[in-house]
């Protein structure tokens, strides 16, 4: 440990080992008034922005409840978000902070165990807003799975416990502050070891409140146990004024291919029941094919008309229902392709910035780009995809047809006989 006018550098400063120039000013380490701290996530996601902050996750304690604000109020702001949570944990018979990211925050396993810790928090309650953080919305309490089963139930969870509810939820598990928790470094080293036997995936190495020599001698840690390193402020209050905390680009892009290794699409697909079948269910009535209608006054005044009013409820379904219906499906999935090709476009602008800041050469940039996007899927099966091609028209990357990757496309056509990728690009100009 260092003086506390030292501690006051970042760890930016400090040669790290494998790093470039070039840094990027993230925070994976802030707590709005869902837990304790003095901001709501609009205002926290605003001044973020404002620090230039690029990555961003709510880390509020035991709750996941801001996620939702936090993330709409980034979108905005063109500021990439990360499901983040802090989860309290039992160590060693102490007290020890799990900090999770990436995890499916509609998982009902980790929101009741959550909720429970909650619920046992020792929370000064001096506001409605205070209760609410200990016992959570009265809508989080009616969507949660009633079959779901909380991990602390007696109010108290073990870290690895934690570790395996975090991993199961889909996201990674990384210790919070370490020096916190065991300030000794050998004692740290073999706490870590252990951990990582639980299936730790990470630490918070770089932390704005420690010293360049201690958040370099943490990344060491996870460098010697192939550890992912992650960076936060642990912002809680507004007069702290520390909303980002600069990160190693090769800490970054581990951490980046660990925590957003997920590429595919999770849309809801559209699907309604066929309003006709009800109706044609009904349309052979008993006496259609009766020997009544042998006779001549039977036919004209009981199968004529119903054979009317039959064909005039099938124009109105063919000529006006149908349409309306048909219509509506296809602008619901106009409306599902842009929006998933909004995100195939955020990809791709993501690289793009790391190119400009220059974290990775175009050639990388690109390559990494094509290869996430050739593993987007969409639709009902999964069979949906995306391809990338130049303007001359030459393929780039087609995720099943390899074959065409590199060539000119001018000669393609379809079984009609088009020239599709002509016709893409002549409808891009």
């Amino acid at each position: 440990m260092i003086p506390k006018g030292e501690a006051e550098r970042t760890f930016a400063s400090v040669p790290l080992k494998g790093s470039m120039n070039k840094t990027v000013l993230v925070n994976f380490h802030c707590h709005s008034i869902f837990s304790d701290g003095d901001q709501t996530p609009e205002i926290l996601a605003s001044n973020l922005a404002a620090a230039g902050v690029r990555y961003a996750a709510l880390t509020d304690h035991d709750s996941i409840e801001g996620l939702p604000r936090f993330q709409e109020a980034l979108k905005k702001r063109g500021i990439a978000h990360l499901p983040g949570v802090e989860i309290t944990t039992q160590f060693k018979g102490r007290e020890a902070h799990l900090l999770a990211y990436g995890f499916d925050p509609k998982d009902t396993d980790l929101a009741v165990t959550l909720l429970a810790l909650r619920q046992r928090r020792d929370w000064q309650v001096h506001s409605i807003a205070d209760a609410m953080r200990k016992k959570g919305s009265n809508h989080h309490n009616q969507s949660t799975d009633t079959s779901a089963k909380s991990a602390a139930a007696t109010g108290r969870l073990d870290i690895d416990e934690a570790i395996a509810i975090v991993h199961r939820a889909g996201g990674r598990a990384f210790l919070a502050h370490p020096l916190n928790f065991e300030s000794d470094p050998q004692a740290l080293e073999n706490c870590v070891i252990e951990l990582k036997t639980m299936g730790l995936d990470g630490v918070e190495a770089f932390y704005a409140p420690y010293s360049a020599v201690d958040c370099d001698a943490l990344y060491q840690l996870a460098e010697r146990h192939d550890l992912l390193v992650s960076a936060g402020t642990d912002f809680h209050s507004s007069g702290d004024q520390n909303y980002g905390i600069e990160m190693p680009p090769d800490t970054w892009i581990k951490f980046r291919r660990a925590v957003f290794s997920s590429s595919t699409f999770s849309a809801d697909t559209v699907s309604a029941a066929d309003p006709l079948s009800s109706a044609q269910s009904g349309h052979a009535s008993p006496g259609f094919r009766s020997p009544l209608l042998r006779r001549r006054s039977f036919v004209l005044r009981i199968f004529l008309p119903t054979l009317f009013a039959i064909l005039l409820f099938l124009t109105a379904i063919w000529g006006f229902m149908l349409p309306s219906f048909e219509q509506s499906l296809l602008e619901r999935k106009r409306e599902l392709i842009h929006e998933l090709t909004n995100s195939a476009w955020s990809i791709l602008a993501s690289y793009e910035r790391d190119v400009q800041h220059g974290l990775v050469t175009r050639e990388q940039a690109q390559a990494m780009a094509s290869a996430r996007i050739e593993a987007l899927r969409y639709g009902p099966e999964g069979k949906d995809y995306f391809w990338i091609q130049d303007m001359e028209p030459r393929m780039i990357m087609h995720p099943y047809r390899s074959e065409l990757n590199g060539k000119e496309l001018h000669n393609f056509t379809d079984p009609r006989g088009i020239r599709i990728f002509v016709e893409f690009a002549d409808r891009v100009r």
